[in-house]
């Protein structure tokens, strides 16, 4: 089945079997290898994109489902002042994180900046446990976040 969609703000379009998962497709088609496929469950995160403006687990969408839609991966923001304020934030509080959940986690915080107008320690709290992992001190993490929150402004 020929599977039309947006990824990363362009058209593509991709041949494969409707029950395919995204993940996958993301990473043995368009080399996103960012976008991990660890659990195919959804409960570890690591797979996370933007699907039609929401966070999902990729693991968890068929192609099927993908049919005319937008997804965004974390390669969708580079060079974005979003993604340069995390990164700034992140090294100037020391916070590194690991390959298996940096771009799960970095997705994550990008859609709670553009999908919350007033962000709540409870919004931070959801985000932050949208990826199973401990690479990283989960209140360092927290209040970057928050930190990020307060310059929000500057990249709206």
């Amino acid at each position: 089945m020929i599977i039309p969609f947006t990824l990363n703000h362009q058209q593509v379009y991709v041949d494969v079997d409707q029950d395919r998962r995204l993940s996958s497709i993301l990473r043995e088609v368009f080399g996103i290898v960012g976008t991990q496929s660890c659990c195919q469950s959804g409960h570890c995160g690591s797979c996370l994109v933007i699907w039609e403006n929401k966070i999902a687990n990729s693991c968890l969408i068929p192609m099927g489902s993908v049919l005319y839609t937008d997804v965004m991966t974390l390669e969708g923001f580079k060079n974005t002042p979003i993604l340069d304020s995390i990164l700034l934030v992140f090294h100037q509080n020391n916070i590194t994180l690991c390959p298996y959940c940096q771009f799960a986690r970095i997705l994550s915080i990008i859609n709670l900046l553009h999908e919350t107008s007033k962000v709540t320690e409870t919004d931070i709290l959801e985000t932050i446990e949208t990826v199973r992992c401990s690479c990283t001190n989960y209140d360092a993490l927290q209040d970057c976040i928050a930190n990020l929150t307060l310059i929000k402004e500057n990249y709206d």
